[in-house]
């Protein structure tokens, strides 16, 4: 697993709508889970995953290589401690 951080200098993002998972299988269509404050909601509708598939990837392409994202966490950990 591999956790990228969208560093607050990037500014607003697509990415602040909610978090979501999208699951990819093999033989079946991938199915979207979505995170809201009401209730958490799945999909397989394809205009939706495509939408959030691309949501992602822009959060990707935004986000800090995986060592300077774990230098990031380890520096903001300090702050807290």
């Amino acid at each position: 697993m591999k956790i990228l951080i969208v560093p607050s200098s990037a500014g607003a993002h697509i990415g602040v709508g909610g978090p979501f998972a999208i699951a990819e299988f093999r033989d079946t269509p991938e199915i979207l889970y979505l995170d809201t404050a009401a209730q958490g909601q799945i999909t397989d509708h394809p205009d939706i995953v495509k939408t959030c598939a691309q949501v992602f990837d822009t959060l990707r392409a935004e986000a800090l290589p995986p060592r300077a994202s774990l230098d990031l966490i380890a520096e903001v950990k300090d702050t807290w401690t």
